[in-house]
């Protein structure tokens, strides 16, 4: 798991994730002093909540994998790949921003 965010961290895609990309305010920011291990808690149970097709298009979207990828990997249309991915992140970012609240 540690590897793996490692390479997501390094991605052009992590970008997605980052605080930056949810505007203004405390609640863009849910990440914000917490830990690497906590980070890394926080995505894992993030991702685990999400319904199971959209966390597999997000986990091979954060592995590098575009649209055309997943959809190529899981025998979906590229729509439906595009959709879950996109879906998946706005659930993930969403639970994000609940789940890092003090």
């Amino acid at each position: 798991m540690t590897a793996a965010l490692a390479a997501v961290r390094r991605s052009p895609i992590a970008a997605e994730l980052s605080p930056e990309a949810w505007g203004d305010g405390p609640a863009s920011e849910p990440f914000l002093g917490l830990l690497p291990a906590e980070q890394s808690r926080l995505l894992a149970e993030g991702l685990d909540a999400l319904p199971i097709e959209e966390a597999r298009a997000v986990r091979a979207h954060l592995a590098g994998f575009n649209h055309e990828d997943v959809a190529s990997l899981y025998g979906w249309t590229e729509a439906i790949a595009r959709h879950r991915i996109y879906r998946g992140l706005d659930k993930l970012r969403a639970k994000l921003r609940g789940g890092a609240r003090p």
